[in-house]
């Protein structure tokens, strides 16, 4: 619950809406539907070492998404 909490308050204030979930080792966010899953992922990836991957990897149907891994450590997923 710890991690989606941090990522609940890191979503303060973005476009992003963090996906209720009910367990499991990733979260989602929702991006508004003019975003570039893919390039947002890439950006992230390179510039900040976020572990994310867009929604499409995961087969999520429609929308605009990126998975956060949830296996890495607690400091680790709040920076």
């Amino acid at each position: 619950q710890g991690g989606a909490a941090q990522l609940q308050a890191a979503l303060v204030g973005t476009c992003g809406t963090l996906v209720p979930a009910d367990g499991g080792w990733s979260s989602m966010v929702r991006l508004p539907e003019s975003f570039d899953e893919t390039a947002l992922a890439l950006e992230l990836i390179a510039e900040d070492g976020v572990r994310v991957h867009p929604g499409w990897f995961f087969d999520v149907p429609r929308g605009r998404y990126l998975v956060l891994s949830g296996i890495v450590g607690e400091e680790t997923f709040a920076a």
